[in-house]
Parts: C-alpha cells; sequence; structure tokens
C-alpha cells in the first residue's frame, strides 16, 4: 500500500508546481485577451496556449506501490482548495475496460469534463452553444434561426457529432474549460498493466496531450514500461516528465 516516501514527497512537489505553472499560463493568457473576445471561445493559438505546451507525466512504481492512491491524494487533498477548484480532474481507470478502446476512453472523458464544468443536471443548450460557440454562428448565419427554432434545429445535430467522435469533442470541451473557464484539464490514465495492449492506452493519453493544453499523467509498472520500450515508447518522443514511487 502507498506510504509517504522522500520520493512521494518529491513527486507532489513537482507535480504541483507544474500544475501551478500551467494555471499560471492560463491566467497569463486569459488576462490579455482583447476586451472585445472577453468570454468568447478562443482557439488554442489565439489565447497563446497551445497543445503540447502542457505536460505529459509518468508515474513508475511496482504493483501495489500505490501510484494510484498517491494520485488520488494529490488532486483530493493535498492541493489548496483553491488549486483544486482551478482543475477540471479527467480519471480513466483502464481496469474499467477488458479490452481498451479508444473511442470508449473518449465518451468517458467527455462525459466527466461536461459533468466537471456544469454539473450532472444543469447541461444544457446553453453550454452546448457556448462550447460550440463557432459552430452555431456559422449555422445562424446560414439559416438565419434563432431561439426555440435553432436550438430545435441544431441541437440534435451537435449531440449527434459528439456521439460519433467523441475524442474531438472532448478536446472542444477542454478547450472551453481553459479559455472560457480559465480551469485547467488535468487528465489522468490509470491501471493499464492488466490491458493486453498497454500500448493502446498509452497512444489515447499521448493523443490526449497532444490535443489539449493540460497536465496528462499516466500511471505504469516498471515491466510494462520495459516492454513498451522493446516495442516503442511513445511517451519518450514528448518529452515526458517522469517520477518514481518506491
Amino acid at each position: 500500500c502507498f506510504v509517504t516516501s522522500p520520493q512521494s514527497i518529491e513527486a507532489e512537489s513537482r507535480l504541483e508546481r507544474m500544475a501551478a505553472e500551467l494555471g499560471h499560463a492560463i491566467d497569463d493568457a486569459t488576462k490579455h485577451y482583447p476586451k472585445a473576445v472577453k468570454g468568447e471561445i478562443e482557439v488554442y493559438q489565439e489565447s497563446g496556449l497551445a497543445p503540447e505546451d502542457g505536460y505529459l507525466a509518468r508515474i513508475i512504481g511496482e504493483r501495489s506501490a500505490g501510484k494510484t492512491v498517491f494520485l488520488r491524494r494529490f488532486y483530493g487533498h493535498h492541493l489548496s482548495r483553491s488549486m483544486q477548484e482551478r482543475l477540471t480532474l479527467v480519471w480513466i481507470d483502464c481496469e474499467e475496460f477488458e479490452v481498451f478502446e479508444a473511442s470508449k476512453a473518449s465518451a468517458h472523458a467527455l462525459d466527466q469534463i461536461k459533468t466537471a464544468l456544469f454539473g450532472e443536471d444543469s447541461f444544457g443548450w446553453n453550454h452546448l452553444a457556448q462550447v460550440h460557440a463557432k459552430q452555431v454562428a456559422e449555422f445562424k448565419r446560414i439559416t438565419g434561426l434563432k431561439g426555440a427554432a435553432l436550438r430545435a434545429e441544431l441541437a440534435p445535430q451537435l449531440l449527434a457529432q459528439e456521439r460519433t467522435d467523441p475524442f474531438k469533442a472532448f478536446s472542444a470541451y477542454a478547450a472551453f474549460a481553459t479559455s472560457n473557464r480559465r480551469r485547467l484539464p488535468c487528465v489522468v490514465v490509470d491501471n493499464i498493466d492488466h490491458l493486453a495492449r498497454p500500448a493502446d492506452a498509452v497512444a489515447w493519453a499521448v493523443a490526449c496531450h497532444a490535443a489539449i493544453f493540460g497536465l496528462t499523467t499516466i500511471t505504469i509498472e516498471d515491466t510494462s514500461l520495459w516492454r513498451l520500450r522493446a516495442e516503442r515508447d511513445q511517451m519518450d518522443a514528448h518529452g515526458v516528465q517522469q517520477f518514481w514511487l518506491r
């Protein structure tokens, strides 16, 4: 089971510094938006926050070293309340997947980020329209529809698009969290070691890192890491930050 150690204390400190650094970048970009676009949905390039400018991290340890408990404690108790309120946590537990499928992981991530941003019962057309603001504006321009007629026509289309491509939708909500809500997306991909193909989960995590401005963390056993490196370690090509728990 997890116990506090010099390695875990050092890992907590480094992760907190990384999250704080990304949070400051969000603040800085938001403060420098022109007044005319305050409150609007901005693409990363316009806000100065580019995908892959975030962090990709991996927590390495032996089986039962306490990697999951460490991260649960870090996000649930170690961080200050003010910091917790500025994060949007998405947790993918690969033990819930008999076979890891990227589309299912994306759909699960999408459900979590929607709930984190809008609550379980409050999500509706206004939120959908905010996240997909550019598409809504273009649809209004083409059709001339407004109000209830616009909602009735476009809402089913947007929801169908989200179901068809949940990863693209998740990326849009992550962008909304960053540029509109000033909240840092933090994605945890946990328990990949029991999968027949851990590389599939790693590939999904790396894709998240490449698509969103955030902190993406993977937990992995040292034996699984050696297996990945025997094939091709996708994480190494992205400047992964590494933490050992002993």
